[in-house]
């Protein structure tokens, strides 16, 4: 189970091991929006930034912030 935040950061905790925190992702602010498929959480933050984390060792493995967006003129699709 993964939970988001308004203290920038998201938790997983191993429902199998009654709820013990397996790990702690850290936003750059506040998480409005998890997605998590497989081993991957995305989320998305009050600045913008669109996170991509690893489940297995809670570490932020791509991270798209809106000026990227504007900058490149590029369309951005993010298919789960």
């Amino acid at each position: 189970m993964i939970t988001a935040s308004a203290d920038k950061t998201l938790k997983l905790f191993d429902i199998a091991s009654g709820f013990k925190q397996a790990g702690v992702m850290k936003a750059s602010d506040a998480v409005f929006c998890v997605e998590t498929f497989e081993d991957i959480t995305i989320a998305g933050t009050g600045d913008g930034n669109i996170l991509a984390y690893d489940n297995n060792t809670s570490e932020c493995l791509y991270g798209y912030n809106k000026m990227d967006m504007y900058n490149n003129n590029n369309l951005i699709a993010m298919v789960l």
